[in-house]
């Protein structure tokens, strides 16, 4: 089982996510695409475990003025999210 609750196991899996799952950067266009073609202004964007807001980042930088609600159960995984997206 991989500790979520460990910060250094969060910063390595943040550091580097697609080695984890090769086909990633694929979803996370077509995603991205699709959140891009049909985002309403005004709306909000559930992320359910968002971890280290990498996805986050990419809604923002595809969708200027997204609005997007994170959670995750890791507290490390937070944290560095409200790094990344400060």
């Amino acid at each position: 089982m991989e500790a979520w609750t460990d910060r250094e196991h969060a910063r390595r899996w943040s550091a580097d996510p697609v080695s984890h799952n090769p086909t990633r950067p694929e979803q996370l266009d077509i995603m991205l695409s699709v959140l891009e073609a049909e985002y309403h202004p005004g709306t909000h964007v559930l992320d359910v475990g968002m971890g280290s807001g990498i996805v986050e980042e990419m809604v923002f930088q595809r969708v200027p003025g997204a609005m997007v609600v994170g959670v995750d159960a890791s507290e490390p995984m937070v944290e560095l999210a409200h790094e990344r997206l400060a």
